[in-house]
Formats: C-alpha cells, structure tokens, sequence
C-alpha cells in the first residue's frame, strides 16, 4: 500500500512539472496594439507641458492614450540596443491599460527562447517617485504569486539607481489608469 501511494505522489508530481513548464513556455495572446509617429510625438509634446512654467492653465490633468505609450515604448526600444535584464534580453514591449490597471507584456530573450512576462497592476505616486504596485503576473501562461513578484519588484525598484529613474517633477501630485488612458493630474 505504502509503494502505491509513493508511486501516486511521484506520478502527480510529474505531470504538475511537465505541466508547469508547459505554461512556462506556452505565450499568451499578446493583443494587437497601433502605433504611429504622431502618436510618439504627442506623447512628448504632453510630457513638455509639465516642465513649461505655471500657468493659468494650473492644476490640470494630462491624458496619455494607450496608442501613444505604445508609439513612444516602440520608439525608445528601437532607438536604443536590446535592453539587458539579467539573465535575459528584452526584445519588445507592448502596453494595454484595462479600467484601473497597465498590463505589460515583456517578450524576453532567455538563452534563444522567448518567454513572454505578463505584469498588471496599479500606478501611483510616492513621495514624487512613480509607484507600481502589481495584482498578477504571468511567465508565459503560468501564474507567478503576487507577493512574490512584489518582493522581488521592490527589491529592484527601491535601488539608488532604479529610484533616481523613477523620479517625478515636482508639479505632478499624481498617476492612475483611468478609462484606458493615464491621467496625470499637475498642480
């Protein structure tokens, strides 16, 4: 009896393992996003606003649409040499923002495979430093715990040098999703 429920255990243990790195492996639909030139440049010309002086025009809010975050994403990934992120090389980004949340999928290079890291969650501002707290995450089709991917986001993101890129101008109070475009409201 003994052996024949060691044997059960081993066989569930198997196929959990196979299953597991089928998920892994297995991509998720990475939904069709539009990108154009234009839309790039008015994602800049909106960021420009925030560093012309006050005005009459203060506080207000700026609307970026998920078009435009996407146009400027592809440009800056283009523009630069395939990003390193240890053990991996990221080779495309794509950007969805669903009623209070930003999903991105990360397609990454990992030792000639790609995987792709689906990452939603909330953003937000933190003492002028921009905050993202995740609700899920995903490598390939496998779900990854929330709390581990928040520790191991906040390892990362409370580094000297991560905090220094997440800094925000002082003018803006904050960040949400909010009807598939970031509002970002400035005093």
């Amino acid at each position: 009896m003994h052996k024949r429920i060691s044997r059960v255990v081993t066989l569930v243990l198997l196929v959990a393992a196979v299953g597991s790195v089928w998920l892994f492996f297995r991509k998720p639909r990475i939904p069709p996003v539009e990108t154009s030139p234009q839309a790039a440049r008015s994602f800049d010309q909106k960021l420009a606003e925030i560093e012309q002086p006050p005005s009459s025009l203060r506080p207000h809010a700026i609307r970026i649409s998920e078009t435009e975050l996407n146009s400027k994403l592809q440009q800056s990934l283009r523009a630069q040499p395939a990003a390193q992120v240890e053990p991996a090389i990221l080779k495309a980004i794509t950007v969805q923002l669903q009623n209070d949340q930003i999903v991105g999928f990360f397609t990454l290079d990992v030792k000639g495979v790609d995987v792709v890291l689906t990452l939603a969650g909330r953003l937000g501002v933190h003492n002028h430093e921009l905050r993202f707290t995740p609700t899920r995450a995903r490598m390939g089709s496998l779900p990854i715990a929330a709390f581990a991917i928040r520790y191991a986001l906040r390892n990362k993101l409370d580094s000297p040098e991560m905090r220094e890129q997440l800094k925000l101008p002082e003018d803006i109070r904050a960040i949400r999703v909010e009807n598939a475009e970031i509002l970002l409201e400035v005093e």
